[in-house]
């Protein structure tokens, strides 16, 4: 029997409320001997269940439990006493608890919104400190912002939290990121440079996957920045990324800017200048994050340095003169629209042209524009005389048109051009211009005035016989 804790009044095990008052009665939720979850009163699984569906059941009752009795991050003695009871008959080993127990109290905490003075300095103070760059300093600002991140929930200081323990302990982020829910988008962000710093590149990505899910009221163009950055860590080609990448224009976290115009300043510095020097304010990133790109490039610069010095003369006046020749048949392929007629005329053999076509990215570039610009060209002019076609068939219909009203109308020229609504000019310039058609409005008139001429004899012939009739008739 059950009892409403409001009146007093004892009612059956399977009701969930007092009929009498209305009451909610507490709800017990358990596990019976043979691993089945009980709640309120009421037993919700009534047949043996896979292990691994039994222990997802008890680490969510265990779960449940935890929520309920843990309050601010704090726990009574009684409730603690009760949570291990609990364990116990749940038969939830230690290392499957107690990230649970140490989850809830932290999410039950209620963060101060109402960041002091001291900790908005602090926020604007990391950005400074990893300008300089003090191994000390930055260890120590990491651990300021631990003791932040339990009482404040802020997204600044969330994002330079993770970002340094991400860059300072890769190993140990990771271990805490592999346990964590992966529910803070800071965390999962600076995950993939965890796991990048390890070489972890299938982690990486995976934690990279789980962002879009997070983006919420986070710019889009973080995630741009991310892959940029990884690019980098991972020594892609740096004209690659600069082709696909538009620097200045990511509208980021203000957090990641100082790491947007770090890669912003290595991917547009003059390697092939010597020394090669890193401002001192993008020197956390670069000797942290992009270390070995640093390398990789100050490497590729002094190869370019040392082939370009041993290039000879010779060499340097034959890629001129191939060059020069490469200059001349574009000039003459534009002229000709033809490239092996352009080949002829410069006595340059097809093959070399095909050799640097190939060879040649910058030569490819040029033609390729050529080109299109010819196929522009062939399309106007195909566009042309298909206007020039459909104009010249229009005219050719309105003349057919004219040469039939201008019979039906007898030779009347204004008002067969009025009934077109044809311009007499432009007709008149038709009959000038257009011999054909001229020839044969006259074939029209001449048939007009036969017509005429043949009704004027039958009128007088009429005439002349009816005269006879009066003339011969008696009085």
């Amino acid at each position: 029997m059950k009892t409403c804790p409001k009146c007093n009044k004892s009612w059956p095990e399977d009701y969930e409320c007092c009929p009498e008052c209305g009451v909610d009665f507490p709800k017990a939720s358990g596990v019976d001997a043979s691993g089945a979850v009980f709640t309120g009163g009421i037993n919700i699984v009534n047949q043996p269940k896979d292990p691994r569906q039994l222990l997802d059941e008890k680490i969510q009752a265990y779960r449940i439990e935890c929520k309920k009795l843990y309050n601010n991050g704090l726990i009574s003695k009684e409730g603690e006493m009760s949570l291990r009871e609990f364990q116990a008959a749940l038969g939830l080993a230690d290392e499957l608890a107690l990230p649970i127990k140490e989850e809830i109290q932290q999410q039950s905490r209620k963060p101060m919104k109402q960041l002091s003075e001291a900790v908005l300095y602090g926020i604007r103070q990391t950005k400074t400190i990893i300008e300089q760059n003090s191994p000390t300093a930055l260890h120590r600002q990491l651990q300021q912002l631990d003791s932040w991140m339990k009482e404040y929930d802020n997204d600044a200081i969330k994002s330079y939290f993770f970002q340094l323990s991400s860059m300072l302990e890769p190993t140990r982020y990771t271990e805490r990121y592999e346990e964590s829910a992966k529910n803070e988008y800071w965390e999962v962000y600076w995950a993939f440079i965890a796991y990048l710093l390890q070489d972890n590149g299938k982690q990486a990505y995976d934690a990279q996957a789980l962002l879009g899910r997070l983006q919420y009221d986070h710019p889009e163009q973080n995630e741009v920045l991310l892959s940029l950055a990884g690019r980098l860590m991972q020594n892609d080609p740096i004209e690659d990324i600069k082709r696909d990448y538009c620097f200045r224009a990511l509208n980021c976290s203000q957090e990641l800017q100082l790491l947007r115009d770090t890669i912003d300043e290595l991917l547009h510095k003059d390697w092939l200048t010597e020394p090669i020097t890193i401002r001192p304010v993008y020197s956390f990133y670069a000797n942290t994050l992009f270390k070995s790109f640093v390398e990789t490039q100050t490497a590729l610069g002094e190869k370019k340095r040392v082939e370009k010095i041993h290039i000879s003369r010779e060499e340097q006046e034959r890629r001129n003169e191939s060059n020069r020749q490469k200059s001349f048949l574009l000039q003459k392929f534009q002229e000709v629209d033809d490239i092996e007629k352009a080949c002829h005329t410069l006595g340059i053999p097809y093959l070399t042209f095909r050799d640097w076509l190939n060879e040649d990215p910058t030569f490819n570039s040029s033609y390729n524009e050529i080109i299109r610009r010819i196929e522009a060209k062939r399309f106007v002019e195909a566009e042309k005389i298909r206007i020039a076609q459909e104009h010249e068939e229009r005219i050719k219909q309105q003349k057919s048109q004219f040469k039939s009203k201008y019979e039906q109308n007898g030779c009347d020229f204004i008002k067969t051009c009025s009934d077109l609504g044809i311009d007499s000019n432009t007709a008149g310039m038709w009959r000038r211009a257009d011999k054909a058609f001229d020839d044969e409005l006259i074939i029209i008139e001449r048939e007009r005035e036969k017509h005429l001429q043949e009704l004027f004899v039958q009128f007088y012939e009429s005439n002349v016989v009816t005269s006879r009739k009066s003339v011969l008739r008696p009085e």
